[in-house]
């Protein structure tokens, strides 16, 4: 019961590190649904792309996964 407790774990964090993989080739950063509005950044204002953002975003919600697992 163990080793397919095991397996299963295994075999799943392939799959899930496949997946993350692959998403990250091409994402789909826009919604064609939602209306974007003009905004020009202050002097103070950080900023960073939409890909960057998004691939931050998935590596914080990574770590978290690989925390909370262990």
């Amino acid at each position: 019961m163990k080793h397919c407790l095991r397996l299963s774990l295994f075999v799943g964090s392939i799959l899930f590190t496949v997946s993350c993989s692959n998403s990250s080739k091409s994402p789909s950063i826009i919604n064609p649904e939602f209306n974007y509005v003009e905004y020009k950044p202050a002097s103070t204002d950080v900023v960073i792309s939409r890909t960057q953002y998004l691939d931050q975003l998935e590596g914080f919600w990574l770590g978290q996964c690989i925390a909370n697992w262990t």
